[in-house]
This record gives C-alpha cells, structure tokens and sequence, in this order.
C-alpha cells in the first residue's frame, strides 16, 4: 500500500503538526472579527453628514434627508413613481395616527356621598372568604 493511502481506498489524515499550517488556514467559523452587516452599513450611510447650500445658507443634512429632499423635488415636479415613494415612506415611518375618545370623569363629590356610594358597592361585593 502507498503512502497517504488507507485500507479502505481513501487518504490518511494529514500529518497533526501540518493540518492547518502557513498558507492552509483553518476553516473559518462565522463572521469574521470587525465584519459589519448591511443594516449597519447603510445606517452609516444615511447618517453621513453633508454641507449643502439651500437658499443662499450652508446647511449640514444628513444623506437621508438629501434622499428625502430629492425624492419630494421629483414628486412635486409631477413624478408618479417619486410621488408613490414618499406615500409608501409616510405610511410606514409618518406620525402615529391619533386616536381621540373621551375621557369619562366623575362628577366632585363630598367626602360623606363618597363614603355612602363605597358602602353601597361594598354591600354588593361577596369577599372571596365567604364563597
């Protein structure tokens, strides 16, 4: 039998000292050290502070408000598509709908027609002893 070559047809283990030396790296498991995923990339992105001027003033927007600024200057120019967009981002991160109601307050009392309406409740609560 040749060297490297086992009994069953296949090839030995490398030699322990060698498996893993210059140039043949051990396998790698998960992301690598200081490796970033998109999420973190493009929120980078978006924050990057820009100067630009706006009305004669040197203003500092970030990329996402220049997207932001872009996309309305299209929409109001008459782009449906642009038009869509700004819909679709309002729905999804606009202002929280406000819900109203009314809010169902109890006329002041004095302290003696409190004490009687607590009595009255408490004649018609069964204390969980007395089950």
């Amino acid at each position: 039998m040749s060297k490297g070559v086992n009994a069953a047809g296949g090839r030995d283990a490398p030699p322990k000292g060698r498996a893993f030396g210059p140039g043949n790296p051990a396998p790698r498991k998960g992301r690598r050290k200081g490796a970033r995923n998109v999420e973190t990339i493009v929120r980078e992105i978006a924050m990057e502070k820009h100067k630009v001027k706006i009305d004669g003033k040197i203003r500092r927007l970030t990329t996402a408000e220049l997207v932001l600024l872009a996309l309305r200057r299209k929409a109001l120019s008459g782009d449906v598509r642009a038009a869509a967009d700004i819909d679709r981002l309002h729905d999804r991160h606009g202002p929280a709908e406000v819900k109203g109601g009314w809010l169902v307050v109890p006329e002041p009392m004095s302290q003696e027609e409190w004490q009687a309406m607590v009595e009255l409740h408490n004649r018609s609560v069964v204390h969980p002893d007395e089950r």
